[in-house]
């Protein structure tokens, strides 16, 4: 008998087992449930993700009806991700000359002047550098990494684009190489 139950418990093991990858591989795929053996469970589903930050109740929303999930946590993540990245901005403004001074510049240094101006300009990038990284964790959990990898590329080739022309054509300098970075971002 006891042979019996650990095997009885054995199988009950695997089958919990093969029930989460079944679980995890629909999941992956984008269908709602699941199908097995049992005939009470759901058909599989196609789940066409919806980002919304919409808090209102959804029980009229058509798109509801026809299996489209709202994902709060996406939206709530893009603006957490918007305003600290305006925090981190409005502190690198107020206190640049002080960071740099930490970062070893002396206050009578002829560097103080233009990477004061660097990282001022720089800061106003913070917002969008900061809500790129939410999204893309978003699009990561979504185990689509081929999307944040394309808006990384295109981002850091719109910038060595616009250096040149911002520092030699424009003479901007410094604050040039700046503007490029924070309109790349």
């Amino acid at each position: 008998m006891k042979e019996e139950e650990a095997e009885e418990e054995a199988n009950k093991a695997k089958n919990v087992h093969a029930n989460t990858l079944a679980i995890q591989d629909s999941l992956e795929k984008g269908v709602a449930s699941t199908t097995s053996n049992n005939k009470n469970q759901p058909q599989q589903t196609p789940v066409d993700v919806k980002l919304t930050s919409d808090t209102k109740s959804n029980n009229g929303n058509k798109a509801n009806k026809k299996g489209k999930k709202t994902i709060k946590s996406a939206s709530t993540a893009m603006i957490i991700g918007l305003t600290l990245g305006l925090v981190q901005a409005i502190v690198l403004i107020f206190s640049s000359k002080v960071l740099i001074g930490i970062m070893g510049v002396k206050p009578n240094s002829a560097v103080l002047s233009p990477a004061q101006k660097y990282l001022t300009i720089r800061s106003l990038g913070a917002p969008a550098l900061l809500l790129s990284l939410s999204v893309q964790g978003i699009f990561r959990g979504f185990k689509d990494t081929k999307t944040p990898l394309y808006a990384t590329v295109a981002s850091d080739g719109l910038n060595i684009i616009l250096d040149p022309i911002f520092i030699f054509v424009l003479r901007l300098g410094v604050s040039g190489a700046a503007i490029a970075h924070v309109i790349s971002q």
